[in-house]
C-alpha cells in the first residue's frame, strides 16, 4: 500500500464565519471522517495547523520577504492508499468541503525509498520513535 499526504488548503474566513452550532457540526464531522479512516485502516495521522502569520523567502539575491494571505495550509492527513485514485475517493470525502466552500485539496504521493541509494524513509505510525 502508498502513502499519501492530503494537504488541505483554504480561506482562513471561513473558518471564522463557522460560529456556534455550524461550527459543531463541522468539527463533529471531521471526527466522523477521521474514525472512518481509521476503522479502513487508512489514517496514519491528521493534524490542524495553527493559523499562518506569514510565509518567508529568500530570493536569489539572498533577500527575505515576508507574505500574508487569506489562503494557506490549515491541517493534513497521511493516508494508505493503493493508488492515486483511491487517495482522491479519500479526500473527495473531507467535511472541508461542505463548510469551506474555498477548500482544495493538495494529493502528494510519500517518497519511501531512494532510488539511487535503497534507502528507505520512516514510514507508517511510530516509526520515527
Amino acid at each position: 500500500m502508498n502513502e499519501y499526504l492530503l494537504l488541505i488548503k483554504n480561506d482562513i474566513r471561513e473558518k471564522d464565519a463557522l460560529t456556534g452550532e455550524n461550527h459543531l457540526k463541522f468539527v463533529q464531522e471531521c471526527e466522523q471522517y477521521i474514525a472512518a479512516l481509521k476503522k479502513e485502516k487508512r489514517l496514519i495521522a491528521a493534524q490542524p495547523l495553527h493559523e499562518l502569520s506569514g510565509v518567508i523567502t529568500v530570493n536569489g539575491m539572498g533577500i527575505v520577504e515576508e507574505e500574508k494571505n487569506n489562503t494557506h495550509y490549515v491541517g493534513y492527513y497521511h493516508v494508505y492508499a493503493d493508488n492515486h485514485e483511491e487517495a482522491m475517493e479519500v479526500a473527495q470525502r473531507n467535511p472541508e468541503f461542505k463548510y469551506k466552500p474555498s477548500s482544495t485539496i493538495e494529493i502528494r504521493a510519500v517518497k519511501l525509498k531512494e532510488k539511487s541509494t535503497g534507502f528507505k524513509y520512516p514510514s507508517g505510525i511510530g516509526t520515527c520513535l
